[in-house]
């Protein structure tokens, strides 16, 4: 291993990698196969985080952990449709959580996707209604319903926020 010329944090990522990957080896039905695939992820190494992704995957099918992270490395490749299918399959296996339908609504705003938006909106409002991102999705949805309302296309539900939710949020 070239230590060198290379800098503090090239190392600590050199030695962090290195660690994961001798517990993957260890026991490949290890949650730290995700960890490995987030840290290549969050240094721009999309390609490696995706085979490890989807190796941690077929490996521990049912890892929530595993199809949220899957979301996020199809989500930075633009690739919403597979994106929406993890995240979705995250929330399945364990619906408690809101955080999968929070990251599908990013993808509905950002492909301007009302029909979905309201709906996946509708979702949280009945499962989290004073979770501390609602607000600010309802001003999302409420933009994007400005910004299609030109479309005779767009359907249109009406968003009817939680009575006294701004007055509950904390």
């Amino acid at each position: 291993m070239r230590l060198v010329n290379m800098t503090e944090s090239e190392v600590y990522l050199k030695r962090k990698i290195h660690e994961l990957e001798s517990k993957v080896m260890e026991n490949p039905k290890s949650d730290a196969i995700f960890d490995l695939a987030t840290l290549y992820k969050d240094n721009d190494n999309i390609t490696k985080a995706l085979e490890y992704c989807v190796f941690g995957l077929r490996k521990i099918p049912d890892s929530h952990k595993g199809f949220i992270l899957l979301g996020d490395i199809f989500l930075t490749m633009k690739n919403h449709p597979k994106a929406e299918r993890a995240y979705a399959n995250a929330f399945k296996l364990k619906p408690s959580d809101p955080e999968p339908l929070f990251r599908m609504s990013d993808i509905y705003i950002e492909s301007e996707d009302i029909k979905k938006l309201n709906t996946n909106y509708q979702k949280l409002e009945s499962t989290v209604p004073l979770d501390k991102r609602m607000p600010i999705l309802e001003d999302a949805v409420h933009q994007l319903r400005k910004k299609t309302a030109d479309n005779p296309l767009t359907v249109h539900k009406n968003i009817n926020p939680a009575p006294n939710r701004k007055e509950n949020v904390k």
